[in-house]
């Protein structure tokens, strides 16, 4: 189940390379610049692998959490998450800004936005939702979503 479900985000994430790539070369001359064309692709390529590798790491620590019958919730330890709470939606969100820097069009910037927004209300509920469930929760010492920044 959880192989199929990765299965299906990495066909997704393919998809949006070549979405953003196809992008990138229908805008034409006239789209405004940022950098070097070739370099600014190269770079939001590697800003989105990056994103979706610290994806991949951080759900495979989530699916670990429990042994299979068990549904004790638990706070998830290793990767990123003694720094934040979700550190997930950052590499998801890292992934967006990839997108939005590799076809850097108008659009891709603007889906970029509302995904900011809406993982990090995500995160600052999940955050509260600790420090509910769990009275050994410190929620002092752990970010919401950005390490060291939110």
């Amino acid at each position: 189940s959880s192989g199929i479900n990765a299965e299906y985000g990495y066909v997704l994430s393919l998809g949006a390379v070549t979405t953003a790539y196809s992008l990138h070369r229908l805008a034409g001359p006239d789209r405004f610049s940022f950098l070097d064309d070739e370099l600014r692709v190269k770079v939001g390529l590697v800003i989105f692998c990056l994103g979706q590798l610290c994806n991949l790491v951080h759900h495979y620590i989530l699916a670990s959490l429990r042994s299979p019958g068990s549904f004790k919730y638990v706070i998830p330890t290793g990767g990123l998450f003694g720094l934040v709470v979700c550190p997930q939606y950052a590499g998801e969100l890292m992934s967006w800004l990839g997108f939005a820097i590799t076809g850097f069009s108008y659009g891709a910037f603007i889906n970029f936005v509302p995904m900011v927004a809406y993982l990090s209300a995500r995160a600052h509920h999940t955050h509260r939702w600790y420090g509910t469930k769990f009275e050994d929760f410190s929620s002092k010492g752990t970010l919401k979503l950005w390490p060291w920044v939110y």
